[in-house]
């Protein structure tokens, strides 16, 4: 069994790092193959800090009168693909980009975009889209398939709805992407113009065209008047969308009343999502963790038996990522069964946001029943079935577990590596999950870092000799083949 184990831990970690599915990667934790860097070049005693950098950068960009290619290249080199800073400082530059000259930003700036900073792409197609001298059959064809595609289409749609230019229909759109583009062109037109709007909808003849036309005018409506039409249109189909606009505008003018209404549609199986949204819409405007009472309270009046998944996934990493702590008194207050769910929801949390809290958690969990220690085991019989498990399923194969350890492994080696090791070399750790967090360091879909680099840190730290025991028998995996 402790053979069998061994090797269990090793092809846990690269069964969920090397994409088999597994929800965490989906955050970035893993780095694609070009941006490793190459073992012994990782600084585990904190990351890199350049100061100054950013700032003469953004100066450099807002004084440039002919900012182009060659400056988004250099940025990209500078800052590497994927990175926030590069996605900030390309903003600004892509807009004066296009103000200069449209067609090149067009030309060039789309790929540009899409290699090194995808998360900007929607509001490219936004500032792109507004250009009337761009035909639009192009800026169609150069909205990317697979993820990114309904959201450039919705950016694109808008813009020329907002600018009164046509929707830029084509025979090369399929019927879902049709009605999208019809109502975000609607919705935007109808915000802007809403007679217009409504004499476009009612022209049209196809009824799946006028049907979504129609849902862009009323998602337009519903932020003018969101009572009247949350009423009027609560048979609709696509009434969860209608209410998500209405209460995004109604929330911050008149609180109380929004979720008075929504407390009108209790036992509606539509709510919980829409509570979710309305969650989101009250953490963009105050503080959860100052109005706790508050919020505690509406959920409640919404739900009295008991909180569903979809507010708790909204609401616990909203609360974690202002105060872990108020999070966690969140969690203990709630009913037994509930907290169990809303204990996976919070570690999910604090895995990117903070990882020693996360590890806290965990090992808190853990030692409540150290019977039931799950942490050096799993019950999973693939990666897609723990990538596609509910919380409340997380908890019946026990959590935490051992993919459970693998993903805050990943994270916080991602962020901290000084800190991961420690927390893993730390006396009372079971020795399996130090083994994991070693080899997930040394891993090549892991943190990469040399077994010589870990030595000289274990030397310097005056680790235990066990500790040094173990990192010598490590040796770095192998890429694998194709990564």
């Amino acid at each position: 069994m402790a053979t069998q184990q061994s090797g269990a831990i090793v092809n846990l970690v690269l069964f969920f790092a090397l994409g088999c599915g597994g929800w965490f990667l989906a955050a970035g934790l893993k780095k694609p193959a070009e941006q490793r860097v190459a073992a012994g070049t990782v600084n585990i005693s904190g990351p890199a800090n350049q100061p100054g950098v950013f700032a003469g950068d953004a100066a450099r960009i807002a004084a440039s009168s002919h900012p182009g290619a060659e400056e988004f290249d250099e940025l990209a080199s500078r800052y590497g693909s994927g990175s926030r800073d590069l996605a900030l400082l390309a903003l600004p530059l892509l807009e004066k980009w296009i103000a200069r000259d449209p067609a090149g930003a067009a030309e060039k700036g789309v790929a540009r975009v899409l290699a090194h900073a995808p998360d900007i792409l929607p509001q490219l197609f936004r500032w792109l889209g507004a250009v009337e001298s761009l035909p639009v059959a192009p800026l169609l064809a150069a909205i990317p398939p697979g993820p990114l595609r309904a959201d450039g289409l919705s950016a694109l749609a808008a813009a020329r709805g907002s600018s009164g230019l046509d929707a830029g229909l084509s025979a090369t759109l399929s019927r879902s992407e049709r009605s999208l583009v019809l109502r975000e062109w609607h919705r935007a037109r109808a915000t802007a113009v809403p007679a217009a709007a409504e004499t476009s909808a009612r022209a049209l003849t196809d009824p799946d065209d006028r049907e979504a036309a129609l849902s862009g005018t009323l998602l337009a409506r519903a932020a003018a008047d969101p009572a009247l039409v949350l009423t009027s249109s609560s048979a609709r189909q696509d009434f969860p969308a209608i209410a998500k606009a209405a209460f995004e505008a109604w929330i911050p003018r008149n609180t109380s009343a929004a979720w008075a209404f929504a407390a009108t549609l209790k036992g509606d199986k539509r709510l919980p999502e829409i509570a979710a949204h309305m969650i989101l819409v009250e953490s963009r405007r105050r503080l959860l963790s100052e109005a706790l009472p508050e919020m505690t309270a509406l959920l409640e009046r919404l739900f009295p038996d008991g909180l569903p998944d979809e507010p708790l996934t909204a609401f616990i990493p909203a609360l974690a990522s202002e105060n872990p702590a108020s999070a966690q008194k969140f969690c203990d207050s709630l009913p037994v069964g509930v907290r169990s769910r809303s204990i996976v929801l919070l570690f999910d949390a604090l895995c990117p946001r903070d990882p020693s809290a996360a590890w806290r958690l965990a090992s808190a969990e853990a030692q409540k029943d150290s019977a039931k220690d799950r942490r050096t085991t799993h019950a999973w019989k693939s990666a897609a079935a723990r990538a596609h498990a509910t919380p409340q399923q997380r908890v019946e194969a026990g959590f935490p577990d051992l993919a459970d350890m693998t993903q805050l492994a990943l994270a916080w080696l991602e962020s901290d590596p000084a800190a991961a090791i420690a927390a893993c070399c730390a006396p009372g750790t079971p020795s399996e999950v130090q083994k994991l967090f070693l080899e997930c360091a040394v891993s090549a879909d892991g943190a990469f870092i040399s077994p010589a680099e870990l030595l000289a840190w274990a030397d310097k730290s005056r680790q235990p000799e066990q500790v040094v025991s173990a990192i010598e028998r490590l040796q770095p995996k192998k890429p694998a083949v194709g990564k």
